[in-house]
């Protein structure tokens, strides 16, 4: 007795089942591959959105940083102006020996006005920035 002819009717009985099973695999592998790509698609959305909320939040610091700068640059200059203010109560003598520690410490009374102040410190604070 041969044994290939049953062999043989075997495996034409199971080609149905193995063409069923291969097209659920594609099937499967497809769905795979759609939720995949739509999984890749959120992450790149929401990357983009993490990376546009960090951009406007950098974006608002840096004009409040500057804000900040040039309110407390307006405030030590209008403390030195109530100081200048102040030393003209005293007699002339005082007067020149005041000023004259203020200029040996480096604090000048009169000098470049506080937007120019501010505005070399946010420049050098950028090129420093832009460096690192």
């Amino acid at each position: 007795m041969n044994p290939f002819p049953s062999i043989v009717q075997e495996l034409k009985r199971g080609i149905n089942d193995i063409a069923q099973l291969v097209a659920d695999a594609e099937r499967h592998a497809k769905a795979q591959r759609r939720e995949w790509e739509i999984e890749r698609q959120n992450r790149r959305k929401e990357e983009a959105e993490r990376r546009a909320a960090t951009a406007l939040e950098a974006s608002k610091a840096d004009p409040l940083q500057l804000i900040a700068r040039w309110t407390e640059a307006r405030n030590i200059e209008q403390f030195l102006a109530d100081v200048e203010k102040d030393l003209l109560k005293f007699d002339p003598e005082v007067r020149e020996i005041l000023s004259g520690v203020g200029r040996d410490r480096g604090i000048g009374v009169h000098g470049a006005s506080t937007v120019d102040a501010v505005g070399s410190q946010c420049t050098s604070g950028s090129r420093k920035s832009a460096g690192s």
